[in-house]
């Protein structure tokens, strides 16, 4: 009779029972030990492994952008911009109701006044973004778990010096096929010679594996408006924005879903949310499905109430 010990191999238990337990930090120190741990360690599957194990709890990040004012400047205009510095910080596990969480700072940068946004997490990875303008945009993986950084190639569209960003989303997934991790970036530019929007969409996904930018040929309308999610709304290989398109609109709903497939690197629609065109809204991840948080006016305040869409997929 064999025991549940002798059943594992040597590789198993070491694997199972005590690395995929261990917190990123311990893992780092020992991928000293030996060739064999090490390259275990920095393999795909483990981390995979790692990242969905039990011990391995979700917990909550909060992103504050802050400003730290100077008094010595001598001009105003200084003095009313200050400096700005980003901080990450972890929300303790256990959150309820009259509780003031505390919190563990992960991460601070400073000097970040063209500081863009933060899109994911996708199994622990974001996407930081840097820059404003047309041509000056850098995109960076971070992973705050390991506080490794990776910058992205710089990607230059073809755009006229007249031009001004219309409308601009992005989003980020795993390619499942090849394992891929990528990232789709959606652009249509504002022609001020015109006073219009440029009759075209730019369109370019970027590939972790082969480190670079590839340009796309979207085949709808440079009229459709895609919206920013309130959250990562990335399910199985693809990604989903809520949008807007003269094509789509109508008296009881103007709304419809964009997508991008990461393996095929294709754009698709799908029926949206019964939202009617005077109320915006916002797409979201909830409870493993997609869903879409609605209101009838833009001016209310957060706490007010809220219709929620679910779809299923």
């Amino acid at each position: 009779m064999t025991t549940n010990t002798e059943s594992y191999s040597q590789k198993e238990l070491v694997t199972d029972h005590v690395l995929l337990r261990l917190p990123v930090k311990s893992l780092f120190r020992f991928k000293c030990v030996c060739k064999s741990w090490h390259d275990l360690i920095k393999s795909s599957s483990f981390i995979k492994k790692h990242f969905n194990s039990e011990s391995n709890r979700l917990r909550l990040m909060v992103c504050k952008l802050g400003v730290n004012y100077k008094k010595d400047l001598g001009e105003r205009s200084l003095d009313m911009l200050g400096e700005r510095s980003l901080d990450m910080f972890l929300l303790n596990e256990k959150i309820f109701a009259g509780c003031i969480p505390t919190n563990q700072r992960i991460y601070r940068c400073e000097d970040v006044g063209d500081f863009g946004c933060i899109y994911g997490p996708i199994n622990g990875i974001f996407l930081l973004e840097k820059g404003h303008y047309i041509d000056n945009v850098r995109f960076a993986w971070w992973n705050p778990a390991t506080k490794e950084c990776r910058l992205i190639p710089r990607i230059h569209f073809e755009v006229q010096q007249y031009f001004q960003d219309n409308n601009r989303s992005l989003g980020i997934g795993i390619d499942l096929v090849n394992q891929d991790y990528k990232v789709i970036w959606h652009r249509t530019f504002w022609d001020d010679m015109t006073c219009d929007v440029f009759p075209k969409v730019y369109a370019a996904v970027y590939s972790t594996k082969n480190d670079s930018w590839k340009f796309l040929e979207p085949e709808h309308s440079h009229l459709c408006q895609i919206f920013i999610s309130q959250n990562c709304t990335y399910m199985n290989g693809v990604y989903y924005w809520i949008s807007t398109s003269q094509r789509f609109c109508n008296e009881d709903n103007v709304y419809f879903i964009r997508t991008f497939d990461f393996a095929t690197e294709l754009f698709g629609e799908m029926t949206g949310p019964p939202i009617p065109g005077e109320h915006w809204a916002s797409l979201m991840l909830r409870g493993g499905s997609l869903a879409a948080m609605s209101c009838d006016g833009v001016t209310k305040a957060m706490t007010a109430n809220y219709g929620i869409w679910v779809g299923v997929l």
